[in-house]
Protein backbone atom coordinates (compact mmCIF):
# COMPACT_ATOMS: atom_id res chain seq x y z
CA UNK A 1 0.00 0.00 0.00
CA UNK A 2 1.63 2.96 -1.07
CA UNK A 3 1.51 6.21 1.50
CA UNK A 4 -1.01 8.41 -0.61
CA UNK A 5 -3.58 5.57 -0.29
CA UNK A 6 -2.91 4.50 3.42
CA UNK A 7 -5.66 5.73 5.94
CA UNK A 8 -4.28 8.98 8.50
CA UNK A 9 -0.21 8.58 7.49
CA UNK A 10 1.47 9.95 9.40
CA UNK A 11 4.55 11.74 8.39
CA UNK A 12 8.45 10.09 8.24
CA UNK A 13 11.33 11.94 8.25
CA UNK A 14 13.45 9.15 6.13
CA UNK A 15 17.18 8.93 6.53
CA UNK A 16 18.23 7.58 2.91
CA UNK A 17 17.64 8.57 -1.12
CA UNK A 18 13.96 9.51 -0.28
CA UNK A 19 15.47 12.24 1.93
CA UNK A 20 14.93 14.60 -0.85
CA UNK A 21 11.06 13.64 -1.37
CA UNK A 22 8.63 15.69 0.81
CA UNK A 23 6.51 14.19 3.10
CA UNK A 24 3.32 15.63 3.74
CA UNK A 25 2.63 19.07 5.48
CA UNK A 26 6.34 19.71 4.16
CA UNK A 27 8.05 21.60 1.46
CA UNK A 28 10.95 20.51 -0.60
CA UNK A 29 13.35 23.30 1.27
CA UNK A 30 12.72 21.90 4.77
CA UNK A 31 13.67 18.36 3.68
CA UNK A 32 16.97 19.66 1.94
CA UNK A 33 17.04 21.70 5.15
CA UNK A 34 16.94 18.66 7.33
CA UNK A 35 19.08 16.50 5.00
CA UNK A 36 21.90 19.10 5.30
CA UNK A 37 21.54 18.90 9.41
CA UNK A 38 22.06 15.26 9.37
CA UNK A 39 24.75 15.05 6.78
CA UNK A 40 26.68 17.95 8.98
CA UNK A 41 25.67 15.90 12.20
CA UNK A 42 26.87 12.20 10.88
CA UNK A 43 30.44 13.80 9.80
CA UNK A 44 30.95 15.63 12.70
CA UNK A 45 30.34 12.59 14.87
CA UNK A 46 32.81 11.08 12.45
CA UNK A 47 35.41 13.77 12.93
CA UNK A 48 34.92 13.17 17.26
CA UNK A 49 35.48 9.66 16.54
CA UNK A 50 38.72 9.97 15.08
CA UNK A 51 39.73 12.85 17.36
CA UNK A 52 38.87 10.62 20.60
CA UNK A 53 40.65 7.96 18.90
CA UNK A 54 43.85 9.41 18.09
CA UNK A 55 43.70 11.63 21.07
CA UNK A 56 43.61 8.37 23.73
CA UNK A 57 46.45 7.11 21.30
CA UNK A 58 48.78 10.05 21.72
CA UNK A 59 47.85 10.30 25.66
CA UNK A 60 48.73 6.10 25.90
CA UNK A 61 51.73 6.64 23.63
CA UNK A 62 53.29 9.16 25.55
CA UNK A 63 52.62 8.52 29.33
CA UNK A 64 51.75 4.44 29.17
CA UNK A 65 53.15 2.38 26.24
CA UNK A 66 56.71 2.34 24.34
CA UNK A 67 56.45 4.64 21.06
CA UNK A 68 59.23 2.94 19.89
CA UNK A 69 57.10 -0.46 19.25
CA UNK A 70 53.17 1.39 18.73
CA UNK A 71 54.42 4.82 17.57
CA UNK A 72 51.79 7.68 17.79
CA UNK A 73 50.04 10.36 15.81
CA UNK A 74 52.46 13.45 16.36
CA UNK A 75 55.17 11.00 14.96
CA UNK A 76 53.03 9.59 11.99
CA UNK A 77 52.67 13.16 11.43
CA UNK A 78 56.11 14.65 11.34
CA UNK A 79 56.51 11.28 9.32
CA UNK A 80 54.45 12.49 6.56
CA UNK A 81 55.44 15.65 6.80
CA UNK A 82 59.08 14.93 5.81
CA UNK A 83 58.13 12.32 3.22
CA UNK A 84 55.79 15.26 1.24
CA UNK A 85 58.37 18.44 2.22
CA UNK A 86 61.82 16.40 2.38
CA UNK A 87 61.22 13.33 0.20
CA UNK A 88 61.53 9.60 1.37
CA UNK A 89 65.07 7.05 0.91
CA UNK A 90 63.23 5.99 -2.06
CA UNK A 91 62.91 9.23 -4.10
CA UNK A 92 59.98 11.59 -4.13
CA UNK A 93 56.82 10.66 -2.41
CA UNK A 94 55.14 11.47 -5.58
CA UNK A 95 56.99 9.07 -7.37
CA UNK A 96 55.80 6.52 -5.28
CA UNK A 97 52.58 7.05 -4.94
CA UNK A 98 52.85 7.46 -8.74
CA UNK A 99 54.03 4.17 -9.33
CA UNK A 100 51.72 2.33 -6.72
CA UNK A 101 48.53 3.61 -8.02
CA UNK A 102 49.88 2.76 -12.00
CA UNK A 103 50.28 -0.93 -10.74
CA UNK A 104 46.70 -1.09 -8.26
CA UNK A 105 44.68 0.66 -11.81
CA UNK A 106 46.24 -1.56 -14.22
CA UNK A 107 45.80 -4.74 -11.98
CA UNK A 108 42.09 -3.63 -11.31
CA UNK A 109 41.03 -2.93 -14.82
CA UNK A 110 42.90 -6.40 -16.02
CA UNK A 111 41.39 -8.51 -13.23
CA UNK A 112 38.17 -6.58 -13.49
CA UNK A 113 37.55 -7.16 -17.25
CA UNK A 114 38.80 -10.62 -17.04
CA UNK A 115 36.67 -11.21 -13.85
CA UNK A 116 33.50 -9.83 -15.71
CA UNK A 117 34.06 -11.74 -19.31
CA UNK A 118 34.44 -15.42 -17.40
CA UNK A 119 32.81 -15.14 -14.58
CA UNK A 120 29.32 -14.13 -17.13
CA UNK A 121 30.25 -17.08 -19.54
CA UNK A 122 30.67 -19.79 -16.84
CA UNK A 123 27.39 -18.60 -15.47
CA UNK A 124 25.84 -19.03 -18.66
CA UNK A 125 28.01 -22.03 -19.74
CA UNK A 126 26.63 -24.89 -17.14
CA UNK A 127 28.92 -27.30 -18.05
CA UNK A 128 32.00 -25.53 -18.46
CA UNK A 129 31.43 -24.24 -15.35
CA UNK A 130 30.96 -27.80 -13.73
CA UNK A 131 34.20 -29.14 -15.33
CA UNK A 132 36.43 -26.19 -14.55
CA UNK A 133 35.02 -24.71 -10.99
CA UNK A 134 37.30 -27.30 -8.90
CA UNK A 135 40.29 -25.70 -10.68
CA UNK A 136 39.20 -22.30 -10.05
CA UNK A 137 38.46 -23.15 -6.15
CA UNK A 138 42.12 -24.66 -6.05
CA UNK A 139 43.41 -21.42 -8.12
CA UNK A 140 41.84 -19.00 -4.82
CA UNK A 141 43.05 -20.86 -2.31
CA UNK A 142 46.51 -20.66 -3.15
CA UNK A 143 48.05 -17.75 -0.61
CA UNK A 144 48.55 -14.44 -2.73
CA UNK A 145 51.91 -13.70 -0.89
CA UNK A 146 53.35 -17.29 -2.45
CA UNK A 147 52.23 -15.73 -6.25
CA UNK A 148 53.59 -12.51 -5.05
CA UNK A 149 57.06 -14.33 -4.78
CA UNK A 150 56.25 -16.35 -7.71
CA UNK A 151 55.40 -13.24 -10.02
CA UNK A 152 58.67 -11.55 -9.13
CA UNK A 153 60.35 -14.50 -10.08
CA UNK A 154 58.80 -15.01 -13.30
CA UNK A 155 58.52 -11.02 -14.00
CA UNK A 156 61.39 -9.48 -12.36
CA UNK A 157 61.33 -6.11 -9.94
CA UNK A 158 59.48 -3.98 -12.17
CA UNK A 159 55.99 -2.91 -12.51
CA UNK A 160 55.07 -6.26 -14.20
CA UNK A 161 54.85 -8.45 -10.77
CA UNK A 162 53.11 -6.50 -9.23
CA UNK A 163 50.31 -5.60 -11.54
CA UNK A 164 49.92 -9.36 -11.93
CA UNK A 165 49.61 -10.18 -8.56
CA UNK A 166 47.13 -6.85 -7.84
CA UNK A 167 44.80 -8.97 -11.26
CA UNK A 168 44.93 -12.26 -8.92
CA UNK A 169 43.36 -10.66 -6.06
CA UNK A 170 40.81 -8.59 -7.88
CA UNK A 171 39.79 -11.37 -10.49
CA UNK A 172 38.42 -13.90 -7.83
CA UNK A 173 35.78 -11.39 -6.30
CA UNK A 174 34.67 -9.95 -9.65
CA UNK A 175 34.31 -13.49 -11.56
CA UNK A 176 32.35 -15.15 -8.25
CA UNK A 177 30.17 -12.00 -8.78
CA UNK A 178 29.51 -12.10 -12.17
CA UNK A 179 29.49 -15.83 -12.04
CA UNK A 180 26.30 -15.46 -9.37
CA UNK A 181 25.14 -12.49 -10.92
CA UNK A 182 24.62 -14.65 -14.44
CA UNK A 183 23.07 -17.21 -12.65
CA UNK A 184 20.96 -15.13 -11.35
CA UNK A 185 18.97 -13.91 -14.40
CA UNK A 186 15.09 -15.05 -14.40
CA UNK A 187 14.65 -17.23 -16.69
CA UNK A 188 11.09 -16.03 -17.72
CA UNK A 189 12.78 -13.01 -19.28
CA UNK A 190 15.35 -15.43 -21.00
CA UNK A 191 12.58 -17.56 -22.21
CA UNK A 192 10.40 -14.93 -23.11
CA UNK A 193 12.61 -13.09 -25.21
CA UNK A 194 13.81 -16.52 -26.77
CA UNK A 195 10.12 -16.99 -27.68
CA UNK A 196 10.22 -13.11 -29.56
CA UNK A 197 13.17 -14.48 -31.40
CA UNK A 198 16.45 -13.11 -29.75
CA UNK A 199 19.41 -14.33 -30.46
CA UNK A 200 21.83 -15.67 -28.05
CA UNK A 201 23.90 -12.22 -28.38
CA UNK A 202 20.81 -10.24 -27.91
CA UNK A 203 20.04 -11.88 -25.05
CA UNK A 204 23.81 -11.77 -23.19
CA UNK A 205 23.68 -7.82 -23.89
CA UNK A 206 19.79 -6.80 -23.04
CA UNK A 207 18.77 -8.99 -20.10
CA UNK A 208 22.11 -11.04 -18.70
CA UNK A 209 25.03 -8.12 -18.28
CA UNK A 210 22.02 -5.63 -16.83
CA UNK A 211 20.57 -8.43 -14.32
CA UNK A 212 24.44 -9.17 -13.44
CA UNK A 213 25.71 -5.24 -13.42
CA UNK A 214 24.56 -4.84 -9.64
CA UNK A 215 26.67 -7.40 -8.40
CA UNK A 216 29.72 -6.48 -10.41
CA UNK A 217 29.48 -3.09 -9.33
CA UNK A 218 29.07 -4.70 -5.52
CA UNK A 219 32.64 -6.62 -6.12
CA UNK A 220 34.03 -3.74 -7.47
CA UNK A 221 33.57 -1.55 -4.51
CA UNK A 222 36.22 -3.68 -2.27
CA UNK A 223 38.11 -5.08 -6.17
CA UNK A 224 40.01 -1.71 -5.94
CA UNK A 225 41.25 -2.46 -2.29
CA UNK A 226 42.36 -5.57 -3.25
CA UNK A 227 44.10 -4.02 -6.32
CA UNK A 228 46.04 -1.75 -4.01
CA UNK A 229 46.78 -4.37 -1.13
CA UNK A 230 48.44 -6.49 -4.56
CA UNK A 231 50.24 -3.74 -5.29
CA UNK A 232 51.69 -3.09 -1.75
CA UNK A 233 51.74 -6.79 -1.05
CA UNK A 234 53.88 -7.23 -4.47
CA UNK A 235 56.41 -3.96 -3.55
CA UNK A 236 56.92 -5.41 -0.32
CA UNK A 237 58.45 -8.82 -1.46
CA UNK A 238 60.66 -6.90 -3.74
CA UNK A 239 60.53 -3.67 -5.79
CA UNK A 240 62.77 -0.51 -6.39
CA UNK A 241 59.55 2.25 -5.30
CA UNK A 242 56.11 2.33 -3.82
CA UNK A 243 54.79 2.55 -1.08
CA UNK A 244 54.91 -1.04 -0.06
CA UNK A 245 58.58 -0.46 -0.39
CA UNK A 246 58.62 2.34 1.55
CA UNK A 247 56.89 0.32 4.49
CA UNK A 248 59.64 -2.20 3.72
CA UNK A 249 62.46 -0.08 4.87
CA UNK A 250 60.52 1.33 7.51
CA UNK A 251 60.12 -2.29 9.03
CA UNK A 252 63.62 -2.83 8.41
CA UNK A 253 64.56 0.27 10.10
CA UNK A 254 62.26 -0.40 13.21
CA UNK A 255 60.35 2.57 12.31
CA UNK A 256 56.91 2.28 13.06
CA UNK A 257 55.72 6.15 12.07
CA UNK A 258 57.10 5.00 8.82
CA UNK A 259 54.85 1.92 8.77
CA UNK A 260 51.97 3.60 9.96
CA UNK A 261 52.47 6.44 7.38
CA UNK A 262 52.26 3.66 4.69
CA UNK A 263 49.37 2.13 5.29
CA UNK A 264 47.48 5.97 5.96
CA UNK A 265 48.47 6.85 2.30
CA UNK A 266 47.34 3.54 0.87
CA UNK A 267 44.20 4.20 2.59
CA UNK A 268 44.16 7.31 1.62
CA UNK A 269 43.99 5.68 -2.24
CA UNK A 270 41.46 3.13 -1.38
CA UNK A 271 38.80 5.91 -0.10
CA UNK A 272 39.33 8.43 -2.90
CA UNK A 273 38.69 5.04 -5.33
CA UNK A 274 35.57 4.16 -3.29
CA UNK A 275 34.48 7.40 -3.46
CA UNK A 276 34.94 7.65 -7.18
CA UNK A 277 33.72 4.04 -8.07
CA UNK A 278 30.13 4.70 -5.89
CA UNK A 279 29.98 7.79 -8.10
CA UNK A 280 29.81 5.58 -11.33
CA UNK A 281 28.05 3.02 -9.49
CA UNK A 282 25.02 5.37 -8.68
CA UNK A 283 25.65 7.11 -12.32
CA UNK A 284 24.84 3.94 -13.96
CA UNK A 285 22.13 2.15 -11.97
CA UNK A 286 19.81 5.70 -11.83
CA UNK A 287 17.27 3.55 -13.49
CA UNK A 288 17.27 0.97 -10.14
CA UNK A 289 14.54 2.01 -7.25
CA UNK A 290 16.43 2.03 -3.98
CA UNK A 291 16.31 -0.88 -1.44
CA UNK A 292 14.56 -0.53 1.61
CA UNK A 293 17.28 -1.55 3.21
CA UNK A 294 20.08 0.86 1.54
CA UNK A 295 17.09 3.45 2.06
CA UNK A 296 17.13 2.82 5.70
CA UNK A 297 20.88 3.05 6.00
CA UNK A 298 21.33 6.01 3.93
CA UNK A 299 23.81 4.33 1.63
Amino acid sequence: MSLDSAPNPSPVLSYGPDYGTPDRGDDLGSVRRARRRHLALVWALRVTVLAVVFGAWQLLATYVIDPFYYSKPSLIADRLWEWFTVGTSKRSIWSNLSVTLQEAVYGFVLGAVLGVVLGILFGRARLLAEVLSPFIQALNAVPRIVLAALFIIWFGLGMESKIATALVLVFFPVFFNAFQGAREVDRNFVENARILGASRTQILWSIVVPSATSWILASLHTAFGFALIGAIVGEYAGASKGIGLLISTAQGTFDSAGIYAGMILSTVLALLAEVLLGGAERRLLRWRPPSPTTAAHGL
